[in-house]
């Protein structure tokens, strides 16, 4: 399997470049909100070895950044993420 090497986005005045497995945690969310359990089950399956400490601290990172909201331990894709969904499904 062929994984995505990465996107730049914009965050404020800074860009972003968001690579590995915090991309893939963005393009998972995209389809529905998921705990990290199952985040975790879905990175195992796509191919992408994590552990419970990384996948917290990216997930901690993606939420510090915008990408992602949490509520109730389930996390969604916030909507000005959305452009990159749609610009990934172009691709």
């Amino acid at each position: 399997m062929k994984h995505p090497k990465g996107i730049w986005l914009r965050r404020g005045l800074l860009p972003y470049y968001l690579t590995g497995h915090r991309l893939a945690l963005a393009l998972l969310l995209r389809d529905k909100p998921s705990t990290a359990a199952q985040l975790a089950a879905a990175l195992t399956e796509k191919g992408y070895r994590t552990d419970p400490q990384t996948l917290e601290k990216s997930l901690a990172r993606l939420t510090r950044l915008g990408i992602v909201s949490v509520s109730d331990r389930v996390y969604r894709r916030t909507e000005e993420i959305t452009s990159l969904a749609k610009e990934l499904q172009e691709d």
